[in-house]
């Protein structure tokens, strides 16, 4: 297994700039895609970044080429989303490889069938439940979907993703490549050459033909994996299986995803915020750069302009520099509505006037001192 990880590593680098330890993360979730089902959870691995053009796309398609009996999906319907994973899960297996998240999942209502989808594929023998109509007889029946596979997700603003399925991922963040890197890269801009070249062929043949060899094999499920005291039991949960395929590669692969995980979780240690906060919280960056006055009001569409303007400074801290609320419902600037059902968890609520809509700004102010000053700790 050492050297098909090493094989494979060598040639994920060819194409892909990432750092060592998410790289070979990588290798190590494609061996697990070959004997899934062997573990009781399924691994989830998120690709994010702050803005397009950073390679999530080219990543989930080496693991299309790469991981066993790979789907990649960038559009479509959460019902037909649902039943693809339910027929192939009941056959041989599906590794879902899920790019432009944004653009499946419908960020206005607060009830995603998506992610409920995503949460009841964690663990295995835990069906998504659906009342459906029964046919020509009068009536619905109830119909259990097996959803537990491996998945992996691509997109660009990681809040949009439900916290619940956020927190069973292994998150990888991607950037762009530097000057150097580009240049580098520059004679592999058309994948599909490379991907069709002979040795590429060559390549992946054997490594499927290894790894199909390999799982008939391996017994790497029944590994002790010691418990890491600087990972959370969550965090934990959620790499084990990885971690016990990486044991029979060896201590290098094993650390590297140890290291990656770490490192995850240092960043985290920062405020993690939800999307309501998040837009509260830039609506104060707003007020502050505008200089607003306690008795000043607005339209609903004033603010979804603000929001969306790609000149909002966040001079305070990079962290939430990018949220996305220009591409934050289904690929599209923030909605209305999506607004307005944010902010009234806050109370916060449009007026009527006779030529339409209308918030106050001293409503917001309220907000600002009860729910962000706790926050963080400051005026």
């Amino acid at each position: 297994l050492k050297e098909a990880l090493e094989i494979l590593n060598k040639y994920l680098k060819r194409f892909i700039v990432l750092p060592s330890d998410p790289r070979k993360l990588l290798c190590v979730f494609t061996a697990y895609t070959y004997i899934y089902k062997q573990f009781d959870f399924a691994c989830y691995i998120l690709l994010y970044s702050a803005e397009p053009r950073c390679g999530k796309t080219r990543v989930l398609k080496h693991l299309q080429w790469n991981c066993y009996e790979s789907k990649y999906i960038s559009g479509g319907s959460p019902s037909a989303f649902l039943r693809e994973v339910d027929m192939k899960a009941r056959k041989n297996g599906i590794v879902l490889l899920l790019d432009e998240v944004d653009k499946i999942i419908n960020l206005d209502t607060s009830d995603n069938k998506f992610f409920g989808i995503c949460n009841s594929g964690i663990e295995q023998g835990n069906p998504f439940i659906l009342c459906e109509p029964s046919g020509k007889e009068k009536g619905y029946t109830i119909k259990e979907y097996d959803t537990f596979s491996p998945k992996a997700f691509g997109l660009i603003n990681p809040s949009i993703v439900d916290g619940a399925t956020r927190d069973r991922c292994i998150e990888i963040k991607m950037n762009r490549k530097t000057l150097e890197e580009t240049k580098q890269f520059k004679v592999l801009r058309n994948v599909r050459k490379f991907y069709n070249s002979p040795e590429a062929k060559a390549t992946r043949k054997s490594l499927r033909e290894f790894f199909m060899e390999w799982r008939d094999t391996t017994t790497c499920w029944e590994n002790e994996v010691p418990v890491i005291e600087e990972i959370n039991d969550r965090s934990f949960d959620v790499i084990e299986s990885l971690l016990q395929v990486a044991q029979e590669g060896g201590s290098e692969w094993y650390d590297a995803i140890v290291d990656h995980v770490k490192a995850s979780e240092q960043e985290d240690q920062d405020v993690d915020l939800t999307n309501e906060q998040k837009l509260l919280f830039d609506c104060r960056i707003i007020f502050n750069t505008a200089k607003f006055k306690d008795d000043r009001t607005f339209t609903p569409s004033q603010l979804q302009g603000w929001l969306t303007e790609e000149t909002v400074a966040h001079d305070d801290d990079k962290k939430f520099s990018e949220h996305g609320w220009h591409f934050f419902s289904n690929g599209k600037p923030i909605s209305l509505k999506a607004i307005a059902r944010m902010l009234s968890k806050y109370g916060i609520s449009s007026k009527r006037r006779a030529n339409g809509k209308y918030y106050t700004s001293g409503d917001f102010y309220q907000a600002f001192q009860r729910y962000l000053d706790s926050l963080f700790g400051v005026d």
